[in-house]
């Protein structure tokens, strides 16, 4: 009985031994890992203190690219008010130009009736020039033969 509560204890002693190595390793390992969190944490630590100053710096520059913005908006009001202005003024000239393409058109209409009247008047005269022309013509034609028959008879005479 003895020999088997020393075999018992010696193995109970042997696992108890087997898990204090196992709990040693992970405390080694816990220690390591315990090691790089600490090292994870004062990088960390630098990282948010970088960040906090480059929150810092944006801030500044939130602020003056809000200063930039108001100015911006001032500037684009005033361009806003000289545009109005300028297509007030372009307007006013359109419709300036309008009524005198109107006046234009009006007149352009007219002088083509007027010049659609004088070419009929100029082709009225052309006809009766050429008519003019073929009776003075016929009429040289018939002095010409007239002279010839004179002076054909005027040889007939003188011979």
């Amino acid at each position: 009985m003895l020999h088997e509560e020393h075999g018992k204890l010696f193995a109970t002693n042997t696992e108890l031994a087997g898990q204090v190595s196992t709990l040693k390793a992970e405390l080694e390992s816990k220690t390591a890992e315990i090691g790089q969190l600490g090292e994870q944490k004062a990088t960390l630590a630098v990282d948010i203190l970088a960040l906090s100053e480059r929150k810092k710096g944006l801030a500044e520059d939130v602020s003056t690219f809000d200063v930039h913005v108001a100015k911006k908006k001032l500037e684009s009001s005033d361009l806003e008010a000289s545009a109005a202005q300028r297509l007030e003024g372009i307007e006013a000239a359109i419709t300036t130009l309008e009524v005198k393409e109107r006046d234009l058109s009006t007149r352009m209409v007219k002088s083509r009736e007027e010049d659609d009247k004088v070419r009929a008047s100029l082709a009225l005269w052309q006809r009766k020039l050429e008519d003019q022309d073929k009776n003075l013509r016929i009429r040289e034609a018939r002095v010409t033969q007239q002279e010839e028959s004179i002076t054909r008879n005027h040889n007939l005479l003188n011979l």
